[in-house]
């Protein structure tokens, strides 16, 4: 139960992560809001990484300290995503990556994920959940077609790379300790940042500072690395499907309150989420069949 809270508590902080950086990527553009990210967690966590808490514990093979860098796509992709498509629609097209993604993850035991074979009842929390992800893009404007091929493609992208990220920060969280694992997550994110920056910048024709983005909005790095906490403490504890579904569903629910704050929300995106919350519990209960 607990690890299922810290999943919950992953998927609200990203999700506000997600809905700050898509402020500051409007404004100021995409490499800039990417190195906002990951500047926030470093700071945050630069003076914990010099206590017990972020001592090293371990090794661990070099591959594992990928996830930071994954995760600066993820990023990059999420603004993307979320400034062409809205919140609620790329979170949609991520999780469709995503739930496919993680059960064949699930199936083969990859990643350092315990092997788990895809029951009917876990394919049949598949259909619900996918029928919900596709109910709030086809009912909100249209179908999948009309929206920019780009856009869609870095929002189904998300759904691999943070699986994958999430997978590899866990792994490494294991071996190394929680605490390095997740400095290592915005050392390794902030370095590619900070790269992507220098190389290509601000766009043309911005103005900084932007007076339309409340000073709240840097935070998102900071609500970003305690969900990568989380994330690390809960992924090796739960299967990957499991993470997917219940980090999904209230990250779309924050989403939720993040479009009816701005005046977006619409009866598709509530529908959708309906649906989606069916599948998480016929998944979760396929899960406790599992383990007795």
């Amino acid at each position: 139960m607990i690890y299922g809270m810290m999943a919950a508590a992953y998927g609200i902080l990203i999700g506000v992560q997600s809905a700050f950086c898509a402020q500051i990527t409007q404004a100021y553009g995409n490499w800039f809001s990417a190195v906002v990210v990951h500047l926030g967690g470093f700071l945050i966590l630069t003076p914990l990484f010099f206590t017990k808490w972020g001592r090293k514990q371990g090794s661990a093979p070099w591959y594992l300290y990928l996830g930071g860098t994954l995760g600066f796509g993820n990023v990059v992709f999420s603004n993307y995503g979320i400034v062409s498509l809205g919140i609620t629609n790329s979170n949609a097209l991520m999780f469709l990556g995503e739930i496919v993604f993680a059960a064949g993850l699930d199936s083969l035991g990859a990643l350092g994920s315990r092997k788990r074979p895809i029951t009917p009842m876990k394919w049949a929390a598949i259909a619900i959940v996918l029928a919900g992800v596709l109910t709030i893009p086809l009912l909100s404007g249209g179908n999948v077609a009309v929206f920019a091929f780009l856009a869609v493609a870095a929002s189904l992208m998300r759904g691999v790379i943070a699986v994958v990220s999430r997978q590899l920060n866990g792994q490494l969280g294991l071996r190394c300790g929680t605490g390095f694992s997740t400095y290592m997550n915005y050392v390794t994110g902030l370095a590619v940042a900070l790269l992507a920056f220098i190389a290509l910048g601000f766009p043309m024709e911005i103005s900084f500072p932007a007076a339309n983005v409340p000073v709240w909005t840097y935070l998102c790095g900071v609500f970003g690395c305690c969900g990568i906490f989380l994330c690390n403490l809960a992924s090796p504890k739960l299967s990957v499907l499991t993470m997917s579904l219940v980090g999904f569903l209230f990250q779309t629910g924050t989403g939720v309150v993040f479009d009816l704050i701005w005046g977006r929300l619409s009866l598709p995106t509530v529908v959708g989420c309906a649906i989606v919350t069916v599948g998480m519990v016929v998944n979760l209960l396929s899960e406790s069949k599992e383990s007795k």
